[in-house]
């Protein structure tokens, strides 16, 4: 994605991991019957689960792009303690713009939903309501 051209700072934070993605219309979905649904939604979770270690790769490999670009690349291994320092500068931006505040607001509550996923690759898949 070059990073590397516009950023001098990067941080990786557990979440930036290339999945397959599959969509469908509500309409599409709704004219499946319910063992369509199920292969289809099982099929997803194992494509998911197979190309997580890929999508690993390829963070990885752009962390050597970008480093080799010299930019810093730091693992941000407490989450926590990052939220806690750049609160107040999402805060700024959040009383800015009420598009700011609305993004903001929909990633924490995805984020408290589904907690980040592991950073190594030989790590076990974590385990949610949909895997």
């Amino acid at each position: 994605m070059k990073y590397y051209e516009v950023n001098k700072y990067i941080s990786i934070m557990g979440y930036h991991y290339i999945t397959n993605l599959g969509a469908m219309s509500w309409k599409a979905w709704n004219s499946l019957t319910p063992q369509e649904q199920k292969l289809f939604m099982d099929t997803a979770k194992e494509a998911v689960i197979a190309s997580y270690p890929k999508g690993r790769r390829i963070v990885e490999r752009a962390r050597k792009v970008c480093e080799a670009y010299g930019n810093v690349v730091n693992e941000v291994e407490d989450l926590d303690k990052w939220r806690e320092v750049v609160k107040p500068a999402y805060e700024r931006k959040m009383k800015e713009s009420p598009a700011a505040k609305k993004f903001m607001e929909a990633v924490w509550d995805y984020h408290k939903k589904y907690p980040r996923w592991p950073t190594e690759v030989n790590q076990p898949l974590p385990t949610s309501k949909w895997f």
